[in-house]
């Protein structure tokens, strides 16, 4: 799609029905999903070098365990080997069970996460645009449902987040009617609202 188009969609994204949700940090590491009531749906707490550790969400606490394709050199050293083959759950701290993974990456303009839902369901996370101030995503299921649409406000960049401050609301989000009735809905919101701002890395640095 040309950049034009991409504007375009940028542009109208308020405008599109929805729960309307913001992306905004709360403290140093802390990030909060709140809604146009400044209602609390979801605190994302990051490391001190980026990525989310874990989330709060109603009152209940999720982490990341990596599934398939850990090793700290793989961390530390091999980003290529992490980004292309980890495969990730988001499990609850209180039963131990996972409510969903997520395998594949955004980066360099390459679309390739796939989140997998307890429930089996799949969803894919495709990108349009190719700059902050014209880039948009959309969680989508396999039948092509729209669940959550995703833009970047155009002062965000691509660096980790404690420095992505250069708006009050870095990400916006859209939950769709469709959406609204997906079980976890919340986590899985924040479990993707990092993908858009991580397409438009690269392995420069730049975004």
């Amino acid at each position: 799609m040309a950049d034009s188009d991409a504007a375009a969609k940028w542009q109208k994204f308020l405008e599109m029905p929805g729960t309307h949700l913001s992306f905004r940090r709360f403290k140093w590491t802390t990030w909060g999903l709140v809604d146009d009531n400044v209602k609390s749906w979801a605190r994302c707490h990051y490391g001190l070098f980026g990525g989310m550790r874990w989330a709060e969400v109603r009152n209940r606490q999720y982490r990341w365990r990596t599934a398939v394709g850990y090793s700290l050199y793989r961390d530390l050293v091999d980003r290529s080997y992490r980004r292309g083959q980890e495969v990730r759950e988001l499990i609850d701290v209180t039963t131990g069970k996972g409510i969903l993974t997520m395998s594949g990456y955004h980066f360099g303009h390459r679309a390739n996460t796939r989140v997998t839902m307890s429930n089996g369901a799949v969803i894919s996370l495709p990108v349009i645009g190719t700059r902050s101030n014209n880039a948009t995503m959309v969680a989508i299921d396999e039948g092509g449902t729209a669940l959550i649409r995703y833009r970047l406000n155009s002062g965000s960049r691509w660096w980790w987040p404690y420095y992505y401050g250069t708006t009050p609301k870095r990400t916006e989000v859209i939950v769709t009617a469709q959406g609204s009735t997906v079980p976890h809905i919340e986590a899985l919101v924040a479990a993707t609202v990092d993908c858009l701002i991580s397409y438009l890395r690269n392995a420069g640095g730049g975004g």
